[in-house]
């Protein structure tokens, strides 16, 4: 009876360690190192509904979907895979080879030296990374400041407030840029064309006037939305109304 409930036991933690997430993501990249690109697709896909979210997924993810010609939902994940490892070599260099696949050809929305420049320094680490270095000087801030209140020597008093200035200066200087990557994630929203053919119109109606057509992969600044329709901007500029089903935002939950 009692190895009865052992084995029991042990194979219902085998189950266990089986379905966690590192172990599916494992069972899909052997899928697709096997070519069953369906299986390893269905996989990766079930971790991002489990809010399993990684750049080598939906790197892993856009691979797949560019083996079996999904054009559209290999840039997207490629473009999700940089918003969560920005500047990765790898990632640029596959999102280029899907890219030239597309019908479309959009310069993207040129960005200054200068804001590149701001946006690399704002990027060095993500929005909670950012938060908790500020938490940390806050911590290290006021830890001085006790010691400032409560040591006698005055060598020591000027040291610590002198760490408790600095620390307090990086603590604000980590929050405003938390605040200002935040703020250009808002405001700097793009979106994925996944309709194989999408009718461009001057209003949010289909009754307005056409004003063009994009196909499939077209990356896309989204500008606005009213009712199902969602305004877009494109690299040179124009404008435009597209149905809001036909573009898939790029942002992280």
């Amino acid at each position: 009876m009692k190895k009865t409930i052992l084995l029991i036991f042990f194979f219902a933690v085998q189950a266990l360690v089986a379905q966690t997430p590192e172990a599916q993501f494992t069972q899909a990249n052997e899928a697709y190192a096997d070519a069953n690109y369906k299986e390893a697709t269905r996989v990766y896909n079930k971790l991002l509904q489990q809010d399993w979210q990684s750049s080598e997924l939906h790197f892993n993810l856009a691979n797949t979907y560019y083996k079996t010609g999904n054009i559209a939902s290999s840039i997207y994940h490629y473009e999700m895979a940089l918003l969560l490892s920005p500047g990765n070599k790898t990632y640029l260099n596959n999102l280029k080879f899907a890219e030239q696949k597309r019908v479309d050809e959009i310069e993207p929305i040129q960005k200054s030296k200068f804001d590149l420049q701001v946006e690399n320094i704002i990027n060095w680490f993500d929005l909670e990374q950012w938060s908790k270095i500020a938490i940390g000087f806050a911590i290290l801030s006021l830890l001085c400041f006790g010691g400032f209140l409560f040591l006698k020597k005055a060598f020591f008093k000027r040291m610590f407030f002198t760490l408790f200035i600095l620390f307090t200066l990086v603590c604000v200087l980590c929050y405003f840029l938390a605040d200002k990557q935040a703020f250009l994630n808002k405001e700097n929203t793009f979106g994925i064309i996944f309709a194989e053919e999408s009718s461009v119109y001057s209003e949010p109606n289909s009754k307005a006037s056409q004003l063009f057509m994009l196909h499939e992969g077209t990356k896309v600044k989204v500008e606005d939305e009213f009712r199902s329709y969602t305004k877009i901007r494109l690299g040179n500029d124009v404008t435009g109304w597209i149905e809001s089903s036909q573009v898939k935002k790029l942002q992280l939950e």
